[in-house]
């Protein structure tokens, strides 16, 4: 991917695709952290996903990232 905009302790903005998508086709993915009283609440949006990788996304999102954070951190979190 390439960043588009990293804003310390806020907020990252980067195309991301699978070398699978038509050449040139990047979703946007934004990842947004909101300190809160006891925890930091991280947010991912990302826009231009082709319809029929909507669902390998989601769950590569969760099998590469999110557990993978989980396991490092031993926290709970809600994901979907």
């Amino acid at each position: 991917g390439k960043f588009q905009e990293l804003v310390s302790d806020e907020k990252i903005v980067m195309q991301w695709r699978y070398k699978s998508w038509p050449e040139g086709h990047h979703s946007t993915a934004t990842i947004t952290l909101d300190q809160q009283d006891d925890r930091t609440q991280l947010t991912l949006t990302q826009t231009g996903i082709p319809e029929e990788d909507f669902e390998r996304t989601k769950e590569g999102w969760k099998q590469y990232y999110w557990e993978n954070m989980k396991q490092t951190f031993f926290w709970g979190m809600k994901y979907f």
